[in-house]
């Protein structure tokens, strides 16, 4: 039952975030029951899900319900129409850095030669029921396979410089409309093409909500104005605390996911065969298993004894 209550209680606490009301303590309840439930799963880890975490921790110090929420309207003191730079930059370098692990965790033998699309596509095509849409799709075909390796590779690679310009941006959206919403039909991961999508909107112009408003309105857009911090003026403790915080958490999310080449140096091991170190380590699966604990690799299939 406590099971039960404690997805009863995400639901309360995402209502409660959702309105801005009681933010930040709906935030933090949010981020320990949900990190709780995802810790307690030994069995299953999802990349998704650690990401879904880190965000909710980010959820806890931002002042999300500094507009548009019901704190900002009882409470005059939280309203305001700016916030911290880096709150912004935060929330845009967690997304750049897991696509930007995910073309380093790409550039290997086997998806530059599409084996684990021809794995999972074949699989894909060949379990599908005849007459559906994915039958109409040659998903099976090695020159798919490698036009959906090479896709992916290059859509990790170029969407955070392509967002982050204004004259690219459109095409990035595009790009990243088409490449979730496949990962979406042919894979069946969850929320997470959803949460990619909708965390698009970060790369645009921290205004944009604002502007939207005004025009549904009608009326013309004012833009907030924005106070910046003079270069003379030295560090004040909280800001030396934040830059501090900041620091450790982006050492961390760097070197964090590349311990796995430091126990390469104390033997044969490799990620994408034994797992050590991969779990938190933005890494992709390339393998399936299924009992008796046969482990079918993108290279080759194989029996593991213990």
């Amino acid at each position: 039952q406590h099971m039960v209550h404690s997805v009863w209680l995400l639901f309360v606490a995402g209502i409660g975030i959702m309105i801005g009301f009681r933010y930040r303590l709906w935030a933090w309840v949010y981020f320990l029951l949900f990190s709780w439930l995802y810790a307690i799963d030994t069995n299953v880890f999802l990349n998704h899900a650690y990401l879904i975490c880190i965000f909710l921790l980010f959820m806890c110090f931002v002042p999300a319900n500094a507009a548009f929420s019901l704190d900002a309207w009882l409470y005059p003191g939280v309203r305001s129409s700016v916030m911290p730079r880096w709150c912004l930059w935060l929330l845009r370098g967690q997304q750049c850095l897991v696509y930007s692990f995910a073309t380093f965790i790409k550039l290997n033998e086997d998806w530059l030669r599409a084996a684990p699309m021809d794995l999972w596509m074949t699989d894909r095509w060949t379990t599908a029921p005849l007459g559906s849409w994915i039958r109409m799709i040659p998903l099976h075909t090695t020159p798919m396979h490698y036009v959906m390796s090479y896709g992916g590779l290059v859509y990790d690679a170029f969407f955070c410089p392509f967002m982050m310009g204004r004259r690219t941006y459109p095409v990035a959206m595009l790009t990243a409309a088409v490449f979730h919403l496949s990962n979406h039909f042919l894979f069946r991961i969850g929320v997470f093409p959803w949460m990619m999508l909708a965390c698009m909107t970060l790369f645009f112009e921290p205004d944009w909500p604002l502007r939207l408003l005004a025009r549904l309105r009608r009326r013309p857009s004012r833009r907030p104005r924005l106070r910046r911090r003079s270069r003379s003026r030295p560090f004040t403790r909280a800001e030396l605390v934040v830059l501090v915080a900041l620091g450790v958490f982006a050492a961390h999310q760097i070197l964090f996911p590349l311990r796995n080449y430091r126990y390469r140096l104390y033997g044969p091991h490799n990620v994408g065969w034994d797992e050590a170190s991969g779990f938190h380590s933005w890494r992709y699966p390339t393998y399936t298993s299924s009992p008796p604990r046969i482990l079918t690799h993108a290279r080759k299939s194989y029996a593991i004894c213990y």
